[in-house]
């Protein structure tokens, strides 16, 4: 398991065990904003992650003799997998950041940096 994955992990177990009733209004809303924060953070990594993850994959299955198209599938249903999702719904994870990257790099660049979220606070 990765450092990032035991990372999670740990942050979804204090999340779950966290108390809400004893905070006081304004923290409540600093951790609205600061799990806000994370979300974003969390889906430009699942985004970067999973872009390496299919080239990665592909290249190693075509180059072991598999054709292009059953590469494709594999490597879709690996990722729908993963996500706790269908294999037609791993493609569109796979599919959604080449756009991205190839025709809007700026947008791409955002999901490459952490910083910021909606001009909010670091």
């Amino acid at each position: 398991m990765s450092s990032i994955a035991e990372t999670v992990a740990a942050v979804i177990a204090a999340l779950a065990s966290a108390d809400i009733e004893d905070l006081p209004d304004a923290d409540r809303i600093d951790e609205l904003t600061a799990l806000e924060q994370l979300k974003a953070a969390a889906f430009a990594r699942q985004v970067r992650v999973t872009d390496a993850f299919a080239r990665s994959q592909r290249a190693r299955l075509v180059a072991a003799g598999s054709k292009a198209a059953e590469a494709s599938r594999s490597v879709c249903g690996q990722v729908g997998l993963a996500r706790r999702d269908s294999p037609h719904k791993g493609n569109r994870h796979v599919g959604w950041p080449a756009p991205w990257s190839m025709k809007c790099p700026g947008c791409w660049r955002c999901c490459n940096e952490v910083g910021p979220v909606n001009g909010g606070p670091p």
